[in-house]
């Protein structure tokens, strides 16, 4: 008999449950989309954190590059290797690609500082071979770069030292 019971019970509620999304179709819709909406935002907050992550990667990638190519520069700065004295103009320019590609204004004000900081290099280390419109040229793209940062920088959560760092460049 209890078993009959409990039968009933089940088949009663199963033969109830259209009516019962009928009656609460826009309750249940509402929540199904506020999950829904909960979910896309979720989700679209972790693909931003990743973006800034990779970009904060690649541009911290590049300014470990300069700083490799500057070591290799100093080592071979007697040996007149012309392939070797060219990598901080190479390394230069990659910065102001990662500058211009960066969707973050503070890694591209940094990208852009490093840049500049790349090319005083190229002339400290390779000026006496330059010539005098070269140098010229390095100077003007060093101060561009300089002055680029300090627009990128305005309003950035490190404002003060980005500021710093391309007034001492200047």
């Amino acid at each position: 008999h209890r078993h009959e019971l409990k039968t009933n019970q089940l088949a009663d509620w199963i033969v109830h449950v259209p009516q019962f999304f009928r009656d609460n179709l826009r309750w249940i819709l509402g929540g199904s989309l506020i999950l829904i909406a909960v979910g896309v935002f979720m989700f679209g907050r972790g693909i931003r954190a990743n973006a800034f992550d990779y970009q904060l990667s690649q541009t911290t990638g590049q300014i470990e590059a300069l700083q490799r190519a500057q070591l290799t520069v100093i080592q071979n700065q007697m040996q007149d290797n012309p392939a070797v004295m060219d990598t901080l103009f190479s390394s230069a320019n990659k910065l102001e690609i990662s500058a211009q590609e960066s969707k973050y204004p503070s890694l591209a004000a940094l990208a852009l500082i490093k840049r500049g900081d790349a090319l005083r290099m190229d002339l400290h280390y390779n000026g006496e071979d330059a010539d005098a419109s070269v140098v010229q040229s390095r100077i003007d793209a060093a101060r561009k770069a300089y002055n680029d940062a300090l627009a990128k920088a305005k309003g950035t959560p490190n404002e003060v030292e980005l500021t710093a760092l391309a007034q001492f460049g200047l």
